[in-house]
């Protein structure tokens, strides 16, 4: 979106990227009050997410017409009683051992790779240094906590994950080399390559050459 953006008058609320050590955070957003009253984490609660948007959920937190001011206790907020809490970061999940990064925000891809497990780092550095290589003049930085790929508007990202790292090409990118990704779980945006098999270098070259050019 460019330009200034005016919202018009919120019935009930409104919601807002959460930031996390200046960083968007992937998985949460913050929902507001109408009145524009701050209760716990900078609003009425938070939503968050491991994949697509629970619609559902934001209902729930956000009840339309009957806000109140956002406090716990109150109207309007909605303490779910099913989340499962990091012992290390204390961030809230959905799902139970939810694989998130928790801890300072990395401020350089290497600084990211040096804090994942040691097992998983060779993997996490090879697939810096194609990316590196892959495009001239592709710029590099951490963005969403995450190393992230730029040239002339377009990017790549990739995350370390548990057992696999994840590609964010795009759903474009995996229709486009569908052919070549058949050995290689995907969802709608992501492809994963697991720790346990080499990269594929020159497919991931490609897509990368492909996504950014």
């Amino acid at each position: 979106m460019g330009g200034d953006y005016e919202p018009g008058e919120p019935e009930c609320g409104f919601l807002f990227p959460a930031f996390k050590d200046r960083s968007s955070d992937t998985e949460r957003v913050n929902v507001f009050a109408a009145d524009g009253n701050f209760g716990k984490a900078g609003g009425v609660g938070e939503i968050l997410f491991s994949g697509d948007i629970d619609v559902s959920l934001i209902n729930r937190q956000l009840q339309k017409k009957d806000c109140g001011d956002g406090e716990r206790g109150k109207p309007g907020f909605t303490e779910e009683t099913d989340m499962w809490i990091c012992p290390k970061c204390g961030r809230e999940f959905k799902r139970t051992n939810q694989g998130h990064y928790c801890g300072k925000a990395p401020g350089t891809v290497l600084e990211y790779i040096d804090s994942q497990p040691i097992e998983t780092r060779p993997r996490l550095t090879e697939m810096m240094v194609l990316l590196q290589n892959s495009v001239p003049c592709v710029k590099e930085r951490i963005s969403w906590s995450m190393p992230y790929y730029e040239k002339e508007g377009k990017s790549i990202t990739f995350s370390a994950c548990k057992k696999h790292i994840s590609f964010y090409a795009g759903a474009e990118a995996i229709g486009k080399f569908a052919s070549e990704l058949n050995g290689y779980a995907t969802n709608k945006n992501a492809i994963y390559f697991p720790y346990d098999k080499a990269l594929p270098a020159e497919l991931i070259e490609n897509i990368a050459r492909w996504c950014l050019s």
